[in-house]
C-alpha cells in the first residue's frame, strides 16, 4: 500500500487532512454513502491540467491528449485551519470541515477497485512559474506514457507557487476508461472516512444546532463542533 502513497511521508499517512464542503454534500454524503471525485477539466486553474490535457506530437501529427478523461480527484488540506480556508470554501458562512487521513481515503477506493495502478493519495508540491515549465519539458512524455499509472497520477501533483497556502493532498483514481463525464461516485462507509465535523466559525449558533441535529439523525455519532476560530480570548481582562 506505501507505494500509492506520492510524495507523503510514512509519518504522513496517518495524519489528520481536511476538505471543506457545503453542508447540503455533506448530508448528500451520509445518505447517499457515496464520495464524489471529480475530473481535473472542473478545476478553475486549467494548470493544474497541463500535462493531460496537452498537445501531443507523433510523426508529425499533433493529436489533443485524451487521457485526462479517465482520471478522476478529490482535494484534502494537511492545514488543519485557516482563515484564508473559510473565506475561499464557505461564502455562505455555513459549510463545514471534515477531516480524515491519506490511509483511509486510499482504503476506501480500494474497496471499489483493488488494482493498486490506478488508486493513489498524494502531496501537492508547488513550484515557481520557470521551475513548473522546466518540469514539464523534462518529464512530459515519460510521465504521459509510463503503461502504471504512476506518471500520469504524479502529473496532478505539482501546482504554482501563489497556491502554497492550500498545503493540498489529493486522492486520485485513474479508471484507465475515457469517461465523457466530469464526475464520479462511488460507495463509501461514512464512519469510516470522517473522523470528525467542524463547522464554519461564523455560522449562527442556532443553525449549527439544528444542523448538527440533522446530522446526528442520519447516524453520524462522532465529534460535530463549531470551529472557535474566532472565539473571543478568555485572558482579555485587564487587572
Amino acid at each position: 500500500m506505501e507505494t500509492q502513497f506520492i510524495n507523503i511521508k510514512p509519518n504522513e499517512i496517518d495524519k489528520q487532512i481536511y476538505r471543506i464542503m457545503s453542508f447540503e454534500n455533506l448530508v448528500e454524503i451520509l445518505e447517499m454513502r457515496r464520495n464524489t471525485l471529480l475530473n481535473p477539466e472542473k478545476w478553475d486553474d486549467k494548470h493544474e491540467n497541463m500535462f493531460l490535457n496537452s498537445t501531443i506530437e507523433i510523426s508529425g501529427m499533433k493529436l489533443k491528449s485524451q487521457l485526462g478523461k479517465s482520471i478522476f480527484c478529490q482535494c484534502w488540506s494537511f492545514t488543519k485551519e485557516s482563515d484564508t480556508m473559510w473565506r475561499a470554501y464557505s461564502t455562505q458562512k455555513n459549510s463545514v470541515k471534515i477531516s480524515s487521513t491519506p490511509r483511509k481515503l486510499l482504503s476506501g477506493l480500494l474497496k471499489i477497485d483493488k488494482n493498486v495502478n490506478k488508486v493513489f493519495v498524494g502531496k501537492v508540491t508547488y513550484l515557481t512559474s520557470p521551475k513548473l515549465k522546466k518540469l514539464f519539458l523534462e518529464n512530459a512524455k515519460d510521465w504521459i506514457f509510463e503503461q502504471g499509472g504512476l506518471g500520469q497520477c504524479k502529473t496532478l501533483l505539482y501546482k504554482r507557487y501563489p497556491f502554497k497556502n492550500e498545503n493540498e493532498v489529493r486522492l486520485i483514481y485513474n479508471t484507465f476508461t475515457n469517461f465523457e463525464r466530469l464526475i464520479l461516485k462511488y460507495e463509501i462507509d461514512p464512519d469510516d472516512l470522517i473522523d470528525n465535523i467542524v463547522f464554519d466559525p461564523r455560522i449562527e449558533y442556532s443553525d449549527f444546532k439544528s444542523k448538527k441535529i440533522k446530522l446526528q439523525e442520519l447516524g453520524f455519532k462522532k465529534s460535530i463542533v463549531k470551529s472557535n476560530l474566532y472565539k473571543s480570548p478568555d485572558y482579555n481582562t485587564i487587572k
